[in-house]
């Protein structure tokens, strides 16, 4: 069984990592490290002469505990098993995270196959199931993204402060920042006129209303037969940009890790007038998913009335039809749901 890890992003520049062994799998790692910053410590009777020229310190003798002093990681060589152990056993000890290559059952983390575009990183890994797979993975992405991406971030970067002091909501910044990621300034950067990009960007950020609504808007989003596969495109771009999502007990709950993080939840119960919570939600300025069992009708049923009644600007959005009643979706869907 592959091993489960959970994906972090650690900052080694200038920081001490430990490469016991001297062959060609500490050498790709050290190569990997260095571009990151890493001040290598390696520590092998005879490491290969690339391997030495990338290190900050070279110890030409076998691993000793006080190697693992300062160091943030530690990699052992799984060619030499007794060094490893030791590596793995003391790391292990001084809660030091250490990584044997292809050796997973002795790793306490594991390497991913990174897409750089610094300083938008990138990692991939299957739990060391699958490595070519992820080598296939990383080389697709490598192929679909922008090589500016990382001068994107740079610029983005430089007008943080200036966005914060000028946006004090949180909602209003996050849209702020939606519509240059997804408008002309981060197409300007892309095509390499960063100074036009700049300008842009100046532009937006003294129109108060960039990327802003006045008021909110539901959408009523069809969530076909309740396996998350089968949510459409649209669907899931709308769930992932609501800024509450309203559910009952008829959505299936594999279809709710797809809701950002930070978006607010409502559970409407059983005596519950989900139009109204979303209408609530609409009329305090938020974008609002609300989901529904299968494909909501083209007439948008009663919800659709209440809150086009109320005003809101209200969209309806397809779920995928597999010829099933609407009642058997919500039947063979439906289970218990906690209150939010």
């Amino acid at each position: 069984m592959a091993l489960r890890t959970f994906p972090i992003s650690l900052a080694v520049d200038r920081r001490v990592v430990l490469l016991a062994g001297g062959g060609e799998s500490m050498l790709r790692k050290a190569r990997l490290l260095a571009s990151f910053g890493a001040r290598l410590r390696v520590v092998s009777p005879a490491p290969d002469a690339a391997l030495a020229a990338l290190a900050e310190t070279v110890h030409r003798r076998p691993f000793a505990a006080a190697d693992l002093d300062g160091a943030v990681l530690a990699f052992a060589d799984g060619a030499d098993a007794d060094t490893a152990a030791a590596v793995v056993r003391l790391a292990g000890e001084r809660g030091i995270p250490v990584n044997v290559p292809d050796r997973a059952d002795l790793s306490s983390f594991l390497m991913p196959a990174v897409v750089d575009r610094a300083p938008i990183t990138i990692a991939i890994g299957s739990g060391g199931a699958a490595p070519v797979l992820v080598r296939r993975l990383r080389e697709r992405l490598e192929a679909a993204l922008e090589p500016e991406l990382g001068r994107l971030s740079v610029l983005l970067d430089r007008f943080r402060g200036a966005v914060r002091s000028t946006r004090a909501d949180e909602t209003a910044r996050r849209r702020f920042w939606e519509a240059v990621v997804d408008g002309p300034v981060a197409a300007r950067v892309l095509a390499g006129d960063e100074a036009g990009a700049t300008a842009a960007m100046l532009r937006a950020l003294n129109d108060p209303g960039y990327g802003q609504e006045r008021m909110g808007r539901v959408s009523l989003v069809g969530t076909g037969p309740g396996d998350p596969d089968l949510l459409t495109l649209k669907a899931l771009r709308v769930i992932q940009d609501a800024d509450v999502v309203v559910h009952d007990a008829s959505i299936d709950a594999r279809i709710l890790p797809y809701v950002r993080r930070d978006a607010r939840r409502i559970f409407a119960g059983p005596a519950a007038d989900a139009a109204s919570l979303a209408a609530a939600a609409a009329l305090a300025g938020n974008r609002v998913a609300r989901l529904m069992p299968g494909d909501p009708p083209a007439s948008g049923g009663h919800e659709l009335e209440a809150l086009r009644a109320a005003g809101i600007e209200t969209e309806i959005v397809p779920g995928v039809h597999m010829g099933i009643p609407a009642e058997d979706v919500i039947t063979r869907t439906a289970r218990p749901a906690a209150a939010e």
